[in-house]
């Protein structure tokens, strides 16, 4: 377990107000604005387009950009996947690790696909790279253990610590999860980051009994609960997923290199804190020598840290294409439509309902209503 630091009164309200600083200003200059291109991708991926001047009009989305994202993706994961073990053991001829090759290759593929989870972290990772630009995923050290009871000495009730998981895990963070703070190329250079995250009453509750958080604070948290705002539930919509049902807690986990005892001395910390209620949670040390943070790019940018997703490349020809087919469809759509022309007195009017087999009781029906071609086809 990381070192959980205390802080005075002085150092948290110092640190919150850098950290309320730092987060207003990146959501202003760099989140809202990423978000709302990312949006339009999500749109154009999603098969919504623009809307139509009029109701006849043809609105038939092309999803050139769709297509191409999802074969990248595809060819994508069948290099990163497709050939097992994923470590190979080459031993020796003749060598005592013959015999156990193919036992330590087993305990490499469980620990990848199981532990690490490797292939389910990285299927979501390589699809948002390939649609967005840039997948981002943690890859931080984790120890978990369960209490299994036992009898010492064969009679005396016990509980003994068993590990369950001791290797570095694959944590997938969604792009509309994750805050930088602008104007870096590479993680390494950031002087902080941070990711959203969600907690529900029983999560809370689980901390309060682990004394993860302190009780008081989870009190004022529980009175935060709601379900995501429109904005989120439209975009996760979006991404194919299914809005949430369940209210939760929304906070902020902050990455950052600071001075706490303002000595001059700058150490790595984690901070979790919830910005509505103006809380710091909890902080502990960072014993990372780097940040765990991974950028998985399509197509890098010059000095920039997200990378050019398949979406954001296909947009011109998407639109294009749309243009272009609509305006086809249209056209011939036009050339080939059956208007009508009638006398004032006939009682039409000019939004009455034509289909076959209607009715018209005219005075003149040769002379009253009059139909003819309102073009010719053109390209």
């Amino acid at each position: 377990m990381p070192e959980v630091i205390r802080l005075t009164d002085a150092s948290r309200a110092r640190l919150l107000t850098y950290l309320e600083e730092e987060h207003e200003r990146a959501l202003r200059e760099v989140y809202e604005p990423l978000q709302s291109k990312r949006n339009e991708w999500e749109d154009q991926y999603a098969g919504k387009v623009k809307p139509r001047r009029a109701d006849w009009m043809s609105n038939i989305p092309m999803g050139l950009g769709a297509t191409y994202t999802d074969a990248t993706t595809a060819r994508f994961l069948n290099t990163m996947t497709a050939y097992k073990p994923t470590f190979t053991v080459h031993a020796l001829r003749d060598s005592d690790w013959v015999k156990v090759a193919k036992g330590v290759e087993d305990m490499f593929e469980f620990k990848v696909q199981r532990e690490m989870r490797y292939y389910d972290v990285m299927r979501r990772c390589v699809f948002e790279t390939c649609r967005l630009g840039t997948g981002a995923f943690l890859a931080p050290w984790v120890e978990e253990y369960e209490w299994l009871p036992y009898r010492k000495w064969g009679f005396i009730p016990a509980q003994q610590e068993i590990p369950i998981i001791q290797s570095i895990v694959l944590k997938g963070i969604p792009l509309r999860d994750l805050y930088l703070p602008g104007g870096y190329a590479e993680v390494r250079e950031l002087p902080w980051w941070g990711r959203k995250l969600s907690w529900t009453k029983l999560d809370l509750e689980m901390a309060r009994k682990d004394k993860f958080f302190d009780s008081a604070d989870i009190d004022k948290l529980l009175g935060f609960t709601g379900l995501p705002d429109e904005h989120t539930a439209s975009a996760q919509e979006r991404a194919g997923e299914i809005a949430p049902t369940t209210p939760k807690i929304e906070g902020v986990e902050t990455w950052l290199k600071y001075d706490l005892e303002k000595q001059g001395m700058f150490g790595k910390y984690i901070v979790k804190w919830h910005p509505e209620s103006r809380k710091i949670l909890r902080v502990e040390r960072d014993d990372y020598p780097e940040w765990p943070l991974f950028l998985f790019r399509y197509g890098p940018r010059d000095y920039g840290i997200l990378g050019l997703g398949v979406m954001e490349m296909a947009k011109a020809y998407d639109d294009a294409l749309w243009a272009l087919v609509n305006l086809l469809i249209d056209n011939f759509k036009i050339a080939t439509m059956q208007c009508y022309k009638g006398k004032k007195s006939t009682g039409l009017r000019s939004d009455t309902e034509i289909y076959p087999g209607k009715l018209f009781l005219l005075s003149d029906p040769v002379n009253d209503l009059i139909g003819f071609r309102w073009g010719r086809p053109s390209t």
